[in-house]
């Protein structure tokens, strides 16, 4: 059977972004930055980080659906 894509987007909850959220924030992300420039371009390296496991555990879920 064909699953749907919006299928999957109803089940990303308020409560499953929560859920995502304090996974990552487990994990002791840390973002400090100074005003500095090399104090910028790592605020942006680590908010970059911190999307890509968002990302991922997005298409984590994805997956367990697509197959279940």
């Amino acid at each position: 059977m064909k699953k749907d894509f919006s299928e999957f987007l109803s089940t990303l909850t308020e409560d499953k972004f929560t859920e995502i959220t304090n996974k990552i924030n487990s994990v002791e992300n840390r973002i400090n930055f100074s005003t500095t420039p090399e104090g910028i371009n790592k605020f942006v390296g680590d908010l970059s980080i911190v999307n890509l496991q968002f990302t991922i555990e997005i298409v984590r879920l994805y997956h367990e659906w697509l197959n279940s």
